[in-house]
């Protein structure tokens, strides 16, 4: 199909030598036509046309080709006039833009059996005292029906002011304490208490607080339980026993949205306010787009996981009221780290939509995805800003603690959330690789390209420092052997690989040594 010009032209130099006979010139051309279409994938024409334009370099004519696939064209010498025209500012300027906002699928909750309400049969003694424990106006016509229907009323009541909802639920359920040690109505005591989990788990359930207006909290964009744990340390107990009373598909149609709810609060990709790390506590505690400051919104996840002090103080440590919402978090991280191994997530959506959330409040400049993060001590600013650069950086540095104290009191007290955990942060690492690989890329435009799919420098970056210092038992080892803490790995040492290195090197130089 090709005139012997064509042919000739194809051909380097090397092969228009007059010792090499037609025959072999033409067998190399088709062999190098032949490696072009199984390399590329095109047709003999067009891989023809690719080695006549560079003169039969095959490795110049793939070159050629994916350059011009990268610009829109062809491999017929004609390109797009759109991105022929486009320059080198609009192309850095598509590629450094945001993809549209995230969607957030909707939540769905597990199918639930409604459970029956309990009943008892009791006398007028009995209806009196379910009376006062649940503040009715009347004694109630009996122990089924016609209390429930009482309760339920006086819970959803304004009447009573902020008296009403979970609060008025939890001190009924107080109420009933002392009458549990008198023998003649500790059945009623104990009945009142089966209604009121009742009432609380069918409000929870429901969304009754969140859709009916009901919620107490609802202005600062909490949950109501976090808002009846942060009114009262009292409250803990009730939600202990609320947390306990409900079932695997329970718990999580409970906290699966309230950790969605807090998670939303830092959502820097799909609508959701971001917090922004200011350079002073008082800025950062104040500022957020409503969000509250990051520290408002960790001591809000705090709350929500059951992680506190003991009574004398000391580091946090997790409560009783917490362990349904923890092992929520659990599952929810096994579920996120298949999402990222398959491929399924990437790291946008393991920041978007995911549990990395809690790492993304960062200082202002960070949060966006694609964004690569300012060198400091680069020469990005200037000396006499140093001073109230510090000031941020130490915020930063306390936020980065605090999320660790987080994790660590949240996660990596308990084996199997600490495994989770640990799987799940393998996972976000390993679903940002292309933030590692960018500075790889031909150019900037490719780079920037590569980080679409990442997470934000600024959740990347406290997740660094969050398992930096997790890794502190390891580079600070101690003599101490107590057998508490990190006695164990007391004997590791980072320079032991170091010191074998240089062991290895000196003993091979003294075996080389002539005797």
């Amino acid at each position: 199909r090709l005139s012997g010009h064509a042919v000739y032209s194809a051909t380097p130099h090397s092969a228009r030598s007059t010792s090499r006979s037609p025959t072999a010139v033409m067998d190399e051309y088709a062999a190098s036509v032949a490696t072009l279409v199984g390399m590329l994938g095109i047709d003999a024409g067009q891989a023809g046309t690719l080695l006549q334009n560079a003169g039969g370099n095959i490795e110049a004519a793939a070159s050629e080709y994916f350059y011009m696939m990268e610009e829109g064209g062809g491999t017929d010498g004609e390109t797009d006039g759109a991105s022929t025209d486009m320059d080198e500012d609009e192309d850095m300027a598509m590629a450094m833009a945001p993809p549209p906002t995230m969607a957030r699928p909707t939540a769905k909750r597990p199918k639930l059996e409604a459970r029956p309400a309990p009943r008892l049969g009791l006398d007028a003694a009995g209806l009196a005292a379910l009376q006062a424990g649940f503040a009715l106006s009347a004694a109630p016509a009996d122990g089924a029906d016609a209390l429930h229907r009482a309760v339920r009323d006086r819970t959803q009541s304004y009447a009573h002011g902020d008296e009403r909802g979970l609060r008025y639920l939890q001190h009924c359920w107080e109420r009933q304490q002392p009458q549990l040690q008198q023998a003649s109505a500790a059945a009623a005591a104990a009945f009142g208490r089966e209604v009121a989990l009742h009432h609380a788990r069918q409000a929870l359930l429901s969304g009754a607080a969140e859709e009916d207006g009901l919620s107490l909290y609802g202005d600062s964009g909490e949950s109501d339980l976090v808002g009846l744990l942060k009114a009262s340390a009292a409250a803990a107990p009730f939600v202990t026993a609320v947390a306990t009373s409900l079932s695997l598909a329970e718990q999580e149609s409970v906290y699966g949205p309230a950790l969605e709810s807090l998670l939303r609060r830092l959502d820097p990709y799909s609508g959701g306010a971001v917090v922004d790390v200011s350079f002073s506590p008082s800025s950062s505690s104040s500022s957020g787009g409503g969000g509250g400051g990051w520290r408002a919104v960790l001591a809000e996840a705090e709350l929500l996981l059951g992680l506190g002090a003991a009574a004398g103080g000391g580091p946090l440590k997790p409560l009783p009221h917490g362990v349904a919402a923890r092992a929520v978090l659990v599952r929810r991280l096994d579920e996120e780290s298949g999402r990222l191994r398959s491929g399924e997530w990437t790291g946008r959506e393991a920041e978007g939509l995911g549990v990395l959330r809690l790492l993304s409040p960062s200082p202002a400049g960070l949060t966006g995805y694609g964004m690569a993060a300012p060198a400091p001590g680069g020469g990005g600013w200037h000396h006499e800003d140093r001073a109230v650069l510090e000031g941020g950086w130490e915020e930063v540095w306390q936020l980065q603690s605090r999320q660790r104290v987080l994790l660590t009191a949240a996660l990596f007290k308990d084996p199997a959330a600490k495994a989770a955990a640990l799987r799940w942060l393998g996972a976000v690492l390993a679903a940002n690789g292309a933030n590692a690989d960018g500075g790889k890329q031909q150019s900037p435009q490719e780079a920037m390209r590569a980080r679409q799919s990442c997470s934000s420098d600024g959740a990347l970056l406290s997740a660094a420092a969050v398992l930096l210092q997790l890794c502190g038992p390891f580079l600070t080892p101690t003599a101490l052997r107590d057998g508490k803490g990190h006695d164990g790995f007391a004997r590791l040492d980072w320079r032991w690989h170091e010191r074998e290195r240089r062991r290895e090197a000196a003993w091979s130089a003294r075996r080389r040594r002539p005797q």
